[in-house]
């Protein structure tokens, strides 16, 4: 009998608020909108929902508002609630919940805080707070507000029983506007909802110009109208979910209240304390040699970098560079971390010379671009890569089997890409340079909608030429690979294609 493996726990990326990118909110704006498609026979979205419920009126902030209603699904969800997702529920509301101008501040920095901090003590429950870690929040306080960590948790430690009623009125709010717009969908009885004049963003407007999935906006009526087509167990699914959130709603005062206790492992008041705890036990350590004569001043400058949380990250959409990557960023059968892609290297030959020519075949799981390569699906070599036209931009596909998108530079101008470490310039109409530091060149001409490439030059005068003289199906293939040093010919290696007109076989003739 095997037994499935226990769902992963939820995370939250802390990281600087200008590092957390526009499509990792989508990500998890998206999330939401999926869940609704899932229990509606895919017909109530986001889009849909905002015409008709009641809006929940919240402060713009769009990443505690998606990790907010993302927690409301997995306690919906859940058979037994954890408790660890009432403290990130809390923690998100805290982020959203309307507060007076002069708090504003105090609760965006509260929120990425208490995150950090309850990451830590869920990794490791009886270790005290770093002081690496109570750095990187009192840089966080800096940027965002006046004043040291030590006061500024204080102060959060006074307000915090009436921030969590806040939060429970919000929260209760937000709950039983999903529940009920719901219902309405699946008993027809949606009505347009009113324009409600107010200061702050609504939820689901704040969501809804963040989900990106492709969206069909129904009318109200017609949504009415499609709801008596749904199948039984659509309905049945739907009602189900409805009733988990209005007894959700029941649940949420009192489950917020008991996080104001600091005897309760993990809950806001004790993530505070050990908070307090750590940054009073850094001020103690701050110490200074005092010379017998004369003075001396000790002071403690802090870095200021404001801290954002979002609860989802949009998925890889390319495997690191090993070389570059420093740490390991596969398993030993070469299955890829970031996309489970799976990467095979076979080198057929390797030839010295002024031009040494490895003719090394990499095959990347994932690059269907490469389905109709000339060495057969998903398989490339240092000779064989190009670059893909598409309008204005390139995507070049590289011998690593990754590929990469560029803009198109005009003629005469150049991109750099410091990641991969190359210079990209538009030599001419038709050709481009890929520049590898100050040691290698590679040339590429446009055929088609495609830029091929046609030679490698090297420092020190050795290169090498590339020849298509074979053609299968009016399509021009690699035939002739030849290596130079200066002008002098040091190799000529020749291709031979099979019936499908792929590379079968290679020799040299010199």
């Amino acid at each position: 009998m095997t037994t499935s493996p226990a769902p992963r726990a939820a995370e939250t990326a802390i990281a600087p608020i200008t590092d957390i990118d526009l499509e990792d909110i989508t990500e998890a704006a998206n999330n939401v909108d999926l869940w609704l498609r899932q229990l509606s026979d895919n017909h109530l979205t986001l889009a849909t929902l905002k015409q008709a419920a009641d809006y929940v009126p919240i402060a713009n902030n769009i990443m505690a508002a998606v990790d907010a209603v993302s927690d409301i699904i997995a306690l919906a969800e859940s058979e037994q609630s954890d408790p660890l997702d009432w403290v990130s529920l809390a923690i998100n509301l805290i982020g959203i919940i309307p507060v007076p101008p002069a708090l504003a501040f105090a609760r965006k920095s509260l929120r990425p805080t208490l995150h950090l901090v309850r990451q830590q003590l869920k990794a490791n429950p009886r270790a005290p707070l770093g002081n690496a870690l109570v750095t990187v929040l009192a840089g966080h306080m800096n940027a965002t507000i006046l004043g040291e960590l030590e006061n500024f948790v204080t102060q959060a430690q006074a307000r915090l029983p009436g921030l969590l009623e806040d939060c429970a009125q919000s929260g209760t709010a937000i709950i039983l506007a999903l529940a009920g717009g719901i219902e309405d969908f699946l008993s027809g009885q949606l009505q347009p909802s009113p324009v409600i004049q107010d200061e702050h963003a609504s939820l689901l407007d704040t969501l809804v110009r963040h989900a990106t999935l492709p969206l069909e906006v129904a009318t109200v009526a017609s949504l009415n109208r499609l709801s008596k087509l749904l199948p039984t167990h659509t309905q049945n699914l739907g009602l189900t979910y409805a009733h988990r959130l209005r007894k959700l709603a029941t649940e949420v005062a009192p489950n917020l209240r008991r996080l104001a206790n600091a005897d309760t492992p993990h809950s806001i008041a004790h993530l505070l304390s050990m908070l307090a705890q750590a940054a009073k036990h850094k001020r103690t350590h701050l110490s200074i040699n005092i010379p017998p004569t004369g003075t001396k001043q000790v002071r403690h400058v802090t870095r200021q970098q404001q801290l954002g949380a979002i609860g989802r990250q949009r998925p890889a959409r390319q495997d690191p560079g090993a070389a570059k990557n420093g740490a390991c960023s596969g398993t030993c059968n070469s299955i890829s971390f970031a996309r489970g892609s799976e990467q095979l290297v076979h080198t057929d030959f390797a030839l010295p010379g002024p031009f040494p020519v490895t003719w090394s075949r990499n095959y990347r799981s994932s690059q269907a671009a490469l389905d109709d390569g000339p060495l057969g699906a998903r398989w490339i070599t240092p000779f064989t890569v190009f670059f893909q036209g598409i309008e204005n931009t390139l995507r070049h596909q590289a011998a690593d089997g990754r590929s990469h998108d560029y803009p198109l530079p005009k003629v005469g101008k150049f991109h750099h890409d410091p990641v991969e470490d190359i210079v990209l310039v538009r030599t001419g109409e038709r050709t481009l340079s890929l520049a590898r530091g100050y040691r290698l060149e590679e040339c590429y001409e446009q055929v088609g909608d495609r830029f091929r490439l046609w030679a490698i030059r090297q420092r020190g005068g050795a290169c090498i030429a590339l020849h298509y003289e074979h053609s299968h199906q009016g399509v021009q293939v690699l035939s002739d690979l030849l290596t130079y040093q200066d002008e002098r010919l040091h190799q000529h290696i020749h291709t031979r294609l099979d019936a499908s007109g792929r590379i079968e076989s290679l020799w040299s003739m010199h």
